[in-house]
């Protein structure tokens, strides 16, 4: 019976540690993939834009920036580079 008691206890308490790490971590996958996106996306539209002169520069920051603040964040960092034009 006190077996049955302690297999309980420690399933609950395995199930609440995975169930309080899962959010965290899904949280900084979101992050690391929307960077490694945006990164491509920076990339992308340097290319295209280079003829006209409008390009951001390619480094962690910016591509954090379009990371963590998503399409909105992406496109603001070529309004501010057309804007230092």
């Amino acid at each position: 019976m006190n077996n049955i008691i302690m297999i309980m206890i420690i399933v609950c308490f395995a199930a609440f540690i995975c169930l309080t790490v899962s959010r965290p971590l899904k949280a900084l996958f979101h992050v690391v993939a929307g960077s490694a996106l945006g990164a491509i996306g920076i990339s992308v539209f340097n290319s295209l834009l280079a003829p006209v002169g409008v390009t951001v520069g390619f480094n962690v920051i910016t591509a954090l920036i379009s990371g963590v603040l998503g399409i909105p964040g992406f496109f603001m960092l070529y309004i501010m580079a057309a804007m230092m034009r």
